[in-house]
């Protein structure tokens, strides 16, 4: 019974479920913020609280933007500006969590039942951490013995 190798391998399923991401990710924003912020010019909505919101809706959208181009730079393999533009979204994130923080000032009480809620919620789901997925990095055809030279502790 012949196996595709290709069917099992995990990179390849990532590889997949980011381009979906990258794809579905900035349309279900542009949906779901359509008529209360993207056109809301077109519709009779009230006008958002203050320009903390503002800030909070254009560094969330510049967010989703730089993760779809981060995204297709990995695809079309443009490594080097990738992570050249990591930086930026180092700055994007905490400019979006600040501003997102600001805006919940007023629930000071409900802080910590949020904080320990999502604490929970990252303990179910993700039992190992958020980064703990380790996949192998080589595959053999069969089980061999490896001699200890070959593994260091740390890389192997």
């Amino acid at each position: 019974m012949a196996i595709n190798v290709n069917a099992l391998n995990p990179r390849l399923a990532d590889r997949r479920l980011y381009l979906v991401a990258a794809a579905m990710f900035p349309l279900l924003v542009l949906i779901g913020y359509a008529r209360t912020y993207y056109f809301s010019s077109f519709f009779d909505v009230k006008p958002l609280a203050n320009a903390l919101v503002h800030a909070h809706a254009v560094a969330m959208s510049a967010w989703v933007a730089f993760f779809s181009a981060q995204v297709f730079l990995i695809r079309t393999k443009n490594i080097k500006l990738h992570m050249t533009m990591g930086w930026v979204g180092v700055a994007l994130a905490a400019l979006t969590m600040i501003g997102g923080f600001e805006l919940f000032r007023g629930f000071d009480q409900y802080r910590m039942l949020v904080f320990g809620l999502a604490m929970v919620l990252i303990m179910i789901w993700r039992p190992r951490g958020i980064i703990g997925h380790r996949s192998p990095t080589i595959y053999l055809q069969r089980a061999e013995i490896i001699s200890s030279d070959l593994v260091k502790e740390g890389h192997g």
